[in-house]
């Protein structure tokens, strides 16, 4: 059965970030009312994340909307960026300390 996505929700992308041998994953996504991304740095591997308990995340600077779609080299030699997963997030709770989401992948990874 084919997933149908749902445009009215915002979106996220997981990027794997390469920069001197190091790889780390970075989670971005739309926040109403916002003009940049909420960026995390996830501790490991999205695949190995504790998902089903949750996972302490790192929040970084906010990105650029850009990021959703980009893959390359970042600026001032910083490494390379590829997407590891994209698609809709539907928050379940917002807060400064605590953030509860949904992530409905377009690749069809399993986040939950």
């Amino acid at each position: 059965m084919e997933q149908i996505e749902d445009t009215t929700l915002p979106r996220y992308v997981i990027q794997a970030h390469t920069w001197g041998g190091f790889t780390h994953f970075d989670l971005m996504f739309e926040v109403a009312g916002w003009e940049r991304l909420r960026t995390f740095q996830l501790p490991q591997e999205p695949t190995q994340a504790a998902v089903k308990n949750g996972i302490s995340l790192r929040e970084i600077a906010p990105h650029r909307r850009q990021y959703l779609d980009y893959e390359g080299p970042v600026s001032e030699g910083r490494g390379e960026v590829k997407i590891w997963d994209t698609g809709r997030i539907r928050t379940l709770q917002h807060a400064a300390r605590l953030v509860e989401f949904e992530l409905l992948s377009k690749q069809g990874r399993k986040h939950a």
